[in-house]
């Protein structure tokens, strides 16, 4: 029974770090427990008597099918004792908008798994902040952090923060113009071209492009842009290709502005598009079903989706163009443990190709 108390206490201790270090918020949804068995490598008893005495210090709730609720995140949990003396990774991360549904979401995407799983590997200790919290975590305690992952929007004017802080640092899902720091990422260039290649040998005349436009930006953002420019080169002269944003305000995707797919379709009838390019998996998950009606029976029809979030794509007529988001991650995280071991100083970037699933199998969706 003693051990078992441990057993218990140290999974306690693990989760509270896991929380305090993970981005999660109060009133965020923690994930099911069969997650968190998989996560702590322990068996579902022992997560629901963890559970059930955070709930008891009035540090989660539990709401049946809702699931375990964080009533207030952690004021400062300290790193179990045996993981104290381990290195540690910062994982920063600049959402589109304020902080919620997409920082939340993030600790599920392609590219997060990549570096957990790498870090994982190396036995280092991973912490997740959201941009801004991640700037005052590292000022506080810069002496706990022994490397920085940064990714997402405008992160390249934050970049020399980090670097002053004397810690090594690898931008993810980047290539920042203007900055000597070593930089993994997909070829969303690339990843356009192929688009536009395989609507040509379909001998398609009007492509659009969907991607989405982000509220509070007047901008494309880059890696969007990017794809859209190798889109553009492909075709040149030989296909006419026009560009829709869908204006996205942050709700989660399942819950997408039915106005705003309603005018992307009516502009695809409008213009007699024969070919739709979705730009993201954002773009697809919202016009996943009416391009399958729009394109089922018609031969004259396309449908060409970047997958940039590992959906499953089960439709045989969607034509895949993949970017491994998860390698990128790995290899980004693998970069900044060689710097963090090596001091190694030189400036190394790296480009991952796209890959092109000409269709998809059934049930085989990547």
């Amino acid at each position: 029974m003693r051990n078992q108390g441990l057993k218990r206490q140290r999974v306690e201790e693990e989760l509270l770090y896991w929380i305090s270090t993970g981005g999660f918020q109060a009133e965020d949804v923690l994930p099911p427990e069969r997650e968190l068995c998989r996560r702590f490598n322990v068996s579902r008893i022992t997560i629901r008597a963890v559970l059930e005495s955070l709930a008891g210090r009035g540090i989660v709730r539990r709401e049946g099918r809702r699931g375990t609720v964080l009533a207030r995140a952690p004021k400062s949990a300290r790193a179990p004792a045996e993981r104290r003396a381990e290195r540690s990774i910062l994982f920063c991360f600049y959402p589109s908008r304020g902080v919620g549904e997409e920082s939340r979401q993030l600790l599920e995407w392609p590219i997060f798994r990549g570096v957990h799983k790498c870090a994982e590997q190396a036995d280092h200790i991973l912490m997740f902040q959201h941009g801004a919290d991640a700037e005052k975590f590292l000022a506080r305690q810069p002496s706990v952090i022994d490397g920085v992952l940064i990714c997402g929007t405008g992160t390249a004017e934050k970049i020399p923060l980090y670097q002053q802080s004397g810690v090594p640092v690898v931008a993810v899902d980047q290539l920042p113009r203007g900055h000597a720091v070593d930089a993994v990422a997909c070829d969303n260039y690339e990843a356009g071209m192929m688009c536009g290649e395989h609507l040509l040998a379909g001998n398609r005349k009007r492509t659009l492009f969907v991607t989405l436009a982000y509220s509070g930006e007047s901008a494309l953002q880059e890696n969007y842009a990017l794809r859209w420019e190798g889109l553009q080169s492909a075709l040149g002269e030989r296909a006419e290709a026009s560009l829709h944003a869908m204006a996205y305000d942050g709700r989660p995707l399942s819950a997408f502005d039915p106005e705003e797919v309603a005018k992307a379709l009516a502009r695809i009838r409008r213009e007699r598009i024969d070919a739709v390019v979705c730009c993201s998996g954002g773009v697809y998950g919202a016009l996943r079903e009416p391009l399958a009606d729009w394109a089922r029976g018609k031969r004259t029809r396309d449908v060409v989706f970047i997958n940039d979030q590992a959906l499953p794509v089960k439709d045989k007529r969607v034509a895949v163009v993949h970017l491994p988001m998860e390698q990128m991650g790995f290899l980004a995280c693998k970069r900044l443990l060689e710097k963090i071991a090596t001091g190694d100083r030189q400036v190394l970037r790296t480009l991952i190709p796209a890959e092109r699933m000409e269709r998809v199998r059934t049930g085989t969706g990547r």
